[in-house]
Parts: structure tokens; C-alpha cells; sequence
């Protein structure tokens, strides 16, 4: 019983560590991939691809929100055990996505 008490204080610490791991592998293939293509294409088409993907940054903001509040409230209705407004909210979420 001690032993999985003291397994599931350092899960918080494992997540992290993972998390941080994956995230900076992330960033590094993303400069490499910043210098490859500063490399091969052009002062002009690295100027458009760059505007694209800070386009694609502003839309993904966007959509990341939409999933938190979605995933804060299905969570506090599930919490309440109000299975009647998560069915309801689901529902109106995948109305409203399509």
C-alpha cells in the first residue's frame, strides 16, 4: 500500500519530465527545420511560408480554446454527475463544430 502511495506522488513528476522531453524534441525539430528551409528557398517564399504558419498558429489558438471549455465543462458535469446536461452540452458542441 506504502509502495503505490509513493508511486503515485512522483506521476506528477514522470508527466513533467515526459512532457518537457517530447516538447523540447518538438522545438528542436522545428529550428532545424526553420534552418533548412532559410536554406533552400527564397528571401520572398520564406517570408510567405513563415506568414502561412503564423496563420496556422492563430487558427490552432482558436480551436485549443473551443477544446478546454469544452473539456472544463463536460468535467465539472461529469464531477456533479449530471449526466443529462453532458449529454445536452455534447450535443450542442457537435452541433455547433458542424
Amino acid at each position: 500500500m506504502m509502495f503505490l502511495d509513493k508511486f503515485k506522488s512522483f506521476q506528477y513528476e514522470t508527466n513533467s519530465i515526459i512532457t518537457l522531453t517530447f516538447t523540447m524534441a518538438a522545438n528542436l525539430l522545428n529550428y532545424i527545420f526553420q534552418i533548412t528551409m532559410g536554406q533552400m528557398m527564397s528571401v520572398e517564399e520564406y517570408g510567405i511560408l513563415n506568414v502561412l504558419l503564423s496563420f496556422s498558429v492563430s487558427l490552432t489558438m482558436f480551436v485549443n480554446l473551443f477544446q478546454t471549455f469544452t473539456a472544463r465543462y463536460a468535467a465539472a458535469y461529469n464531477a456533479e454527475g449530471n449526466n443529462s446536461k453532458l449529454r445536452h452540452y455534447i450535443s450542442e458542441c457537435s452541433n455547433w463544430v458542424v
